[in-house]
């Protein structure tokens, strides 16, 4: 059996950077025989609270996120009836839920009638990207109107422009479903345009 050292908490084989069952099978003997089983115990503990930590804090930053995304409703591809709407192809779906598309600079337009489910796939296209560390903005085309122009009178719209360009994900929902004027027309075209420079974002539709 490799003689393993114990060097600032961790446990290294000499022969190998990994630790494999034959070593831990090794430490529980000898140290329960030397009768230092507490050292043992106390490495052990260690290992599994500085797990759980890591594991709380991804939870928290996951939540964060997902309350600034400021999603409607959470919803997840769980709760969607694919045999309802047979026109959403699950496949294809499932594929996006893994977010490549988000590194693959690309765009999704979502297109149906009213009722065939592109809103609650827009939302849990943002869920999941929120699950995988990605920063996620959901809203309306009328809401988001509405704040740009509340933006613009209240004299920072450009600070407005650069937060909604730095999402990774702009999920824009109803777009073309109410009529916009002019002007939040054109400052809505303006988002869209920032997005692609300088860093190309990614948009849902």
């Amino acid at each position: 059996m490799p003689q393993c050292n114990c060097f600032n908490g961790l446990i290294y084989g000499q022969r190998s950077h990994l630790v494999t069952a034959e070593h831990w099978r090794w430490w529980v003997v000898h140290l329960r025989v030397e009768g230092f089983f507490e050292v043992f115990a106390t490495i052990v503990i260690g290992f599994l609270f500085a797990r759980l930590k890591l594991l709380d804090r991804d939870r928290r930053a996951t939540e964060r996120r997902i309350r600034q995304a400021k999603f409607p409703v959470v919803k997840t591809l769980d709760t969607f009836d694919f045999l309802a709407i047979p026109s959403a192809n699950k496949t294809l779906v499932l594929d996006l839920a893994r977010c490549e598309f988000l590194s693959r600079k690309e765009n999704l337009l979502l297109l149906g009638n009213s009722g065939t489910g592109k809103t609650q796939l827009a939302l849990a296209l943002g869920l999941a990207a929120c699950q995988q560390g990605h920063c996620v903005r959901f809203t309306t085309a009328s809401a988001l109107v509405s704040e740009l122009i509340e933006a613009r009178d209240e004299k920072h719209l450009l600070r407005f422009q650069k937060l909604l360009a730095s999402y990774e994900l702009l999920i824009v929902d109803e777009l073309g479903f109410v009529p916009l004027s002019k002007t939040g027309a054109e400052l809505l075209f303006e988002i869209f345009s920032q997005r692609y420079k300088p860093e190309f974002r990614s948009s849902i539709f």
